[in-house]
């Protein structure tokens, strides 16, 4: 009923979920869909206002929501019980977005102004322990988180328009391109089968 903020489709294509924003003092839900059925498997609400960023984990089992500037939380949901697991402060500034590793069910990745950090889900105390990647010099906001097919690197566009390559084992910054920078910043990633990046600037 209220406006959606964002969406992610799970790596099988059965759901699709969908963040919103409501009004000051309200809770956002975020909705679960059945692709096949196209109805409502969970509604989680726990987030402040607004829902900045959704994404499932590689098996489907768990999905995670960032909260918006109001709320700035990162919290895990079992998408079998549609139930928080765990929950912690995303960062000390605004975050942006959200992916899981692609291979790896108990690795997230969160960004954001300031801030990369890649978080271990530790499912048996319940759990979320964040790691700051380290950028050196490096101040930027990012807007758009892309994993590759190895779970070794991520690749960060920014709202200055370029793209950081970060170690995602050794949590250290590696490359930072194109040498011209995209107008209005990167908001999406994707590479290709050659290894090729593809970047979607805000114009």
């Amino acid at each position: 009923s209220d406006r959606v903020t964002c969406m992610s489709l799970s790596p099988s294509g059965k759901y699709l979920a969908s963040g919103q924003v409501t009004h000051l003092g309200f809770q956002a839900d975020v909705i679960v869909w059945d692709m096949e059925s196209l109805e409502i498997v969970h509604r989680l609400r726990l987030h402040k206002v607004r829902v900045e960023a959704v994404s499932f984990s590689c098996n489907d089992k768990w999905l995670a929501s960032i909260g918006g500037e109001d709320d700035n939380s990162l919290v895990v949901w079992n998408l079998e019980t549609g139930k928080a697991v765990c929950g912690s402060p995303a960062a000390n500034d605004v975050c942006h977005t959200v992916k899981w590793a692609r291979h790896n069910e108990f690795i997230i990745i969160t960004a954001g102004k300031g801030s990369l950090r890649v978080w271990d889900f530790d499912l048996a105390n319940r759990k979320v322990r964040p790691s700051d990647c380290n950028l050196g010099k490096l101040q930027r906001t990012i807007n758009y988180v892309f994993v590759d097919d190895t779970d070794e690197f991520c690749y960060a566009g920014t709202a200055s328009g370029d793209i950081l390559k970060v170690n995602l084992r050794s949590r250290l910054f590696r490359h930072l391109g194109p040498k011209t920078r995209m107008s209005q910043g990167v908001v999406c990633i994707d590479m290709t089968p050659a290894g090729d990046l593809i970047a979607g600037g805000g114009d």
